[in-house]
């Protein structure tokens, strides 16, 4: 990126930068005239600790008022989760679109495939538990999905063969730390266990050989009743797929034939 075209995206989006921040000496406050001497006193008192922000304009705003040091704190570390949960479901939706990543496999490795199974599941309790979680990951994810696309189109036409070898180095990484979150002491690992191993091999591969036969749906094809239900049928099996670690719900779509319509119609918000 040239330097003059990266000063202009530092300018137009410096504002853009979220900081949290708070105060145990409310000294300053009275002395700057942000409150009276009288609340300033009640304040220490009652050991508060504003919580501030600097919003777009620069303007530091107070955005809440909690007792304790720790109790800030903590404020300011679930508020850092919701970022946190964000960037996980920005790495789980990247994962979802690129052929070969298994979606399922980056829950796993990021410890959240517990929670999104619950979910999904429509276990009502969960989901109230995990309401919050669902919003923010669920916004990660969409943001994920949305930027993958759109870099995957370019890299595939100008890269592919590099693209290809890079994704398939991040599947093999990720093998360790699927056997070392499967393997402890408390769950070691038998010679039965090598069986649903071969199962789960064989699944993954099936689909190289019944694939022959399928032909690419061209991207500029006709939105007929019978596309939209098999591109219905091809999503759902891709959206199935998705889930299950080891699994690429991309890679079974491509498979399929139906991957460059998918990824055509996120590009270009083509439904």
């Amino acid at each position: 990126m040239p330097l003059q075209e990266a000063y202009e995206w530092v300018e137009a989006n410096k504002l853009r930068l979220h900081h949290w921040f708070f105060a145990t000496d409310l000294s300053f406050f009275i002395k700057g005239g942000r409150i009276s001497k009288t609340a300033g006193m009640i304040g220490s008192v009652l050991n508060i600790c504003p919580l501030l922000n600097v919003d777009v304009n620069g303007r530091l705003v107070p955005r809440l008022k909690i007792r304790g040091k720790k109790k800030v704190i903590q404020t300011i570390v679930e508020k850092m989760k919701h970022i946190i949960n964000i960037l996980k479901g920005a790495v789980f939706g990247i994962a979802n679109i690129i052929p070969g990543v298994s979606g399922g496999t980056m829950a796993v490795i990021m410890k959240v495939f517990d929670r999104i199974i619950d979910i999904l599941t429509l276990d009502f309790k969960k989901i109230k538990e995990n309401f919050v979680f669902i919003i923010f990951f669920g916004i990660g994810a969409v943001l994920g999905i949305g930027a993958a696309a759109l870099i995957l189109k370019n890299l595939f036409e100008l890269y592919f063969v590099p693209t290809q070898m890079f994704f398939t180095g991040v599947i093999m990484g990720s093998i360790p730390f699927i056997f070392k979150i499967a393997v402890t002491k408390e769950t070691p690992m038998k010679k039965i266990n090598i069986i649903p191993f071969i199962i789960g091999m064989v699944i993954t591969l099936l689909p190289l050989f019944i694939s022959d036969g399928m032909k690419t749906i061209p991207t500029d094809s006709e939105p007929t009743v019978s596309l939209l239900i098999i591109m219905f049928i091809f999503l759902f099996i891709a959206a199935v797929a998705m889930i299950i670690p080891g699994l690429s719900g991309s890679m079974v779509l491509m498979l399929l034939g139906g991957y460059p319509l998918a990824l055509s119609a996120v590009t270009e918000l083509k439904f």
